[in-house]
């Protein structure tokens, strides 16, 4: 029967810059990396800019994600994702942001076999875990791309003003 002490922050450090948005990597679709997923690749038959997009093909009954992952991130801080998307049919296809907490959807795509942007915007949880983007599609078999994908942070801290970061076990506090 013995109290315990609280845990201590393992370093404090006053912010210097405000929370900046990560790089997504591939963001332009061109190279054949950057992305996780197995219902995804490269590909050159539909593009809004430049010469390929990510392509994602659902078999019927199957919704698929493919996603990227960031490691530097704010718990706390509003994060925005904007991509573009075409697909030959209405609400087959929406972009999305997870925390490891919960997950914030953008609008499904509503302009059939048409380039849209879509966006969605995120404050992550102040127990959040992960910082992942996401592409996801509808149960149906079809075909989707996607492209031209940009993320922002907002630098104001939706939640206040930080006055210091506490590091704990690696993980950024404020």
């Amino acid at each position: 029967n013995h109290i315990l002490p609280p845990r201590l922050a393992t370093a404090l450090t006053n912010p210097t810059n405000p929370p900046t948005a990560p790089t997504i990597v591939n963001a332009d679709m061109e190279l054949t990396t950057g992305w996780t997923g197995v219902a995804g690749s490269r590909s050159s038959v539909q593009a809004h800019v430049g010469t390929y997009s990510w392509r994602l093909y659902t078999g019927a009954g199957a919704a698929d994600i493919v996603y990227q992952d960031f490691t530097d991130y704010v718990r706390g801080a509003q994060y925005t994702l904007t991509m573009w998307v075409w697909a030959n049919s209405i609400n087959l296809a929406r972009i999305s942001i997870n925390d490891g907490v919960t997950t914030t959807y953008s609008s499904y795509h509503g302009s059939g076999a048409q380039w849209q942007q879509l966006t969605v915007t995120k404050i992550l949880s102040v127990a959040a875990t992960q910082l992942r983007i996401q592409m996801d599609t509808a149960n149906n078999a079809n075909t989707i791309y996607f492209d031209d994908a940009t993320i922002t942070s907002d630098t104001t801290m939706t939640i206040g003003t930080p006055i210091i970061f506490a590091n704990f076990n690696g993980n950024k506090y404020v």
